[in-house]
């Protein structure tokens, strides 16, 4: 019964990480580093280019932990 509760606590933790990661660490990535080159690129209002930035960010976040647990798994 102990096993579980190891268990939980790291499932809570990669949960915990995963919020972090996306919601906080990327939108912050997105805005100061990608949406100025967004922007520099064309992508004629800067809000756009915020939004874009954001997303792409928030995408290569995510692809980074699926590949993470994907290699963990094996």
């Amino acid at each position: 019964m102990s096993e579980s509760g190891g268990v939980e606590k790291q499932l809570r933790g990669a949960i915990l990480l995963t919020l972090l990661v996306v919601v906080i660490i990327a939108p912050l990535v997105g805005v100061y580093a990608f949406s100025p080159f967004m922007f520099i690129s064309g992508i004629a209002p800067y809000q756009l280019a915020v939004a874009l930035g954001v997303m792409l960010a928030q995408a290569i976040a995510a692809a980074a932990l699926f590949l993470l647990v994907f290699r963990a798994r094996r």
